[in-house]
């Protein structure tokens, strides 16, 4: 896509363009808020609430090629620990592609892609400074159960408690394919009953030669179908199920005139979030049934390597706050944000150039931070009334523990909104924002994009800067969202 029209695309956004009766309301020049007609009223009952939000849902996934386990992070894995603690307590996948092209190595390095103890040292030292666990992936394309099964034993020796699960293969369902992922590595006729017998190979051999190491699996590409299936085949093997999953595609089957053809208009749509929320919520349920957590472990708003003029633009920042919070309302265990550690030129929160330790965030990063602060505790179902119809997404959370009301409102309209905000006994409210110095402007890095007020510093560290202080009357408060950014509201109650 050219800059040019990517420069167009955001500010041509027309509120809930899939079917808004109304155009947008000029707005008020001297305040940028819509008339008063127009106002949003967010209403919260902190009884009405949903799933708990794990304290590690936000993840990372690398791919095998691009992850710690490289020499330069071995050498200053500092920015990597930083931001990996702004983030909080979290989750990293190694796995994708490469990892069905990867092997392992008890003694020393050999030729290849191939990965041994000192590694996976270097790794346990990165996520135990962090506070993180690890999801690490195995080859299972090469249909050796016996030799990777005597890798995650070698693992489990080298992570001990920071490893979450052994993840086999990665998209087995087009292993068949011939394009993308890991295509091509089965014949024509591989399905799920082939897959079954093969992964019933991989489970005796983990049972024999690494008992008690924790499994994931199937690492799947599309098919929630293919995912219910293995849960279904052996659902107490696994201590973990995940599924991939991007928002927009790059591929030759989307057409341009497709909800999910990478534009910005529609990675801010409200189609493109119901969708996501229907996928996330089929594949909470593939697990639910049988008491199996069910993870996103590969995330985000498109492949690593979708125009970057979609996936690295402040929409992007919008996006990660808005469909992460609605995969935590579908009751998944996590998501974990695809990405690249060195620079591959799009769709990832933050790189390294060329491993030299120099650290750049891009837009997506900003939207995790907002998650993390606004996520806390349970899901709070917010009830949102307007005589028109905002494409403006409200989340919220409640912290069982002091009662405090955490909400989130993304406003991806072409106008300011005015929210009018009640809760019951609320005390005193804080806002932070989520914002860019051109909303519409497609960064390369993320050069005028802020939470809090604050950018994240080139050693990979955050500290949130300003807030807002309101003092509710009566229960209830007003606060402007300016079009195309998000703001964060913090309210203590009595």
């Amino acid at each position: 896509m050219h800059r040019s029209l990517v420069l167009f695309a955001l500010a041509s956004v027309v509120a809930c363009s899939e079917g808004a009766s109304t155009p947008a309301t000029p707005a008020d020049p001297s305040t940028g808020v819509t008339s008063r007609n127009d106002t949003i009223a967010i209403a919260v009952n902190p009884a009405n609430v949903g799933p708990i939000i794990p304290s590690n849902f936000i993840g990372l996934s690398w791919e095998a090629q691009f992850s710690i386990l490289q020499p330069g992070f071995r050498r200053n894995p500092t920015p990597l620990v930083n931001v990996m603690k702004a983030i909080g307590t979290g989750v990293v996948r190694i796995g994708g592609s490469s990892i069905d092209r990867t092997w392992w190595s008890p003694g020393g390095r050999e030729p290849g892609q191939v990965f041994i103890g000192a590694d996976f040292d270097s790794l346990s030292k990165v996520v135990t400074a962090a506070n993180w666990t690890v999801v690490l992936g195995v080859n299972f394309a090469a249909a050796l159960p016996d030799t990777f099964a005597a890798e995650a034993a070698f693992i489990k020796q080298h992570l001990g408690s920071r490893l979450a699960a052994i993840e086999l293969g990665n998209e087995p369902d087009i292993y068949a394919g011939l394009a993308g992922g890991s295509g091509g590595l089965r014949p024509a006729t591989y399905n799920f009953a082939a897959y079954a017998k093969e992964l019933d190979a991989y489970l005796a051999a983990f049972q024999q030669r690494a008992p008690g190491v924790p499994i994931a699996a199937p690492s799947t590409s599309y098919d929630t179908a293919w995912l219910r299936q293995t849960i279904a085949h052996a659902p107490s093997r696994f201590a973990l199920a995940t599924q991939h999953r991007y928002s927009v595609l790059e591929e030759p089957g989307i057409p341009a005139s497709n909800f999910r053809y990478p534009t910005i208009t529609n990675l801010m749509s409200d189609t493109l979030l119901k969708d996501d929320l229907a996928f996330d919520k089929a594949a909470a349920a593939a697990g639910s049934a049988q008491g199996v957590p069910v993870r996103l472990d590969e995330w985000g708003p498109g492949d690593i390597g979708v125009v970057r003029e979609v996936s690295n633009t402040f929409a992007s920042s919008l996006w990660a706050l808005d469909h992460t919070f609605a995969a935590a309302e579908a009751g998944l265990a996590g998501v974990n944000f695809s990405m690249a550690l060195i620079d591959v030129g799009a769709g990832t929160p933050f790189y390294f150039k060329a491993l030299d330790g120099t650290f750049t965030p891009l837009p997506q990063l900003y939207g995790i931070l907002a998650f993390q602060d606004a996520a806390r505790g349970r899901i709070l179902n917010v009830t949102a009334t307007s005589k028109r119809r905002w494409n403006v997404s409200p989340h919220g959370s409640v912290d069982a523990t002091d009662g405090t009301v955490r909400l989130a409102l993304v406003n991806k309209d072409t106008a300011s909104l005015s929210v009018r905000i009640v809760v019951p006994n609320a005390a005193s409210a804080t806002v932070r924002r989520l914002a860019a110095s051109s909303p519409t402007a497609p960064f390369r890095d993320s050069t005028g994009v802020t939470y809090a007020g604050a950018a994240v510093s080139t050693s990979g560290t955050f500290t949130a800067a300003t807030s807002e202080s309101i003092t509710p009357i009566a229960n209830t408060f007003v606060i402007n969202v300016p079009f195309a950014s998000a703001a964060i509201v913090i309210v203590t109650t009595k």
